[in-house]
């Protein structure tokens, strides 16, 4: 069987062709379209969005980073702990510095209030008893008119005893322990003149004195434990004797 198509029908064919052709257009430019574009845009979105989350991020790791440092920077000043080896060794460097001696050293607690003495001379002069019964009575007077610590704050208080060969000693003892690292703050000082030379041969006397210093330190920010400056002790010299011995001996 021919078919023949006759104009008219050549005509329906297309428009119908034309008619399909304007379906999918728009449905293409009313509904693909705009969801590909949709698509495109949520995509630049999440993109931009990871984009920050790892600038937060880094920013984040670096804030934490100088957080810690900016800790352990201020731990150097005011540790959450005690650390009384750490004060004993400044004291020994400020003692070698100024070429001076700690006859006697007593350290003080205000949050356990305990009392630790330690003592380097067996027999203790006029002298110095009258600057511990001057420093005991200055430390008495302290207590009473000192100022009020922040909440969570504690002091330890230091009484020294120290001879010096002279002022200018004192005064490079006292600036050593202040240009330490950690706060060191004098409280008090008392001393007792030198006896005036009479003649040439008299032995220049030492220069004796009682310091009273403290430190302070936060005990109640138990999580920054974590970041408390390490303490440079000295290496040990692996001595089986710790007594003099001459070298005549043979070592035991």
């Amino acid at each position: 069987m021919r078919i023949q198509l006759t104009r008219k029908h050549t005509t329906i064919f297309f428009i119908s062709f034309l008619l399909i052709m304007l379906i999918f257009s728009s449905l293409y430019y009313f509904y693909l379209r705009p969801q590909k574009i949709e698509i495109i845009n949520k995509q630049n979105q999440l993109q931009k969005v990871k984009m920050d989350y790892a600038l937060l991020k880094a920013s984040f790791n670096q804030k934490n980073t100088d957080t810690d440092q900016s800790t352990k920077e201020l731990q150097r000043k005011v540790p959450v702990k005690p650390l009384l080896d750490q004060v004993i060794l400044d004291i020994e460097k400020a003692e070698m510095i100024s070429n001076s001696f700690v006859s006697q050293m007593s350290i003080q607690d205000s949050s356990q209030s305990k009392d630790f003495s330690q003592a380097t001379g067996q027999n203790k002069t006029k002298a110095e008893l009258d600057l511990e019964k001057k420093a005991t009575n200055q430390n008495d007077q302290q207590t009473e008119s000192t100022f009020t610590l922040p909440n969570g704050m504690s002091k330890i208080t230091i009484t020294c005893n120290i001879e010096s060969p002279n002022y200018f000693q004192l005064e490079k003892f006292i600036n050593s322990l202040e240009e330490m690292e950690r706060i060191y703050i004098t409280e008090s000082l008392s001393f007792n003149g030198p006896v005036e030379a009479t003649s040439l041969q008299s032995e220049k006397e030492k220069l004796s004195y009682s310091l009273v210093i403290s430190v302070l330190y936060l005990p109640l920010l138990t999580d920054l434990e974590k970041d408390l400056p390490k303490i440079e002790t000295p290496p040990s010299s692996h001595k089986r004797n710790p007594l003099y011995q001459s070298p005549n001996l043979d070592n035991d």
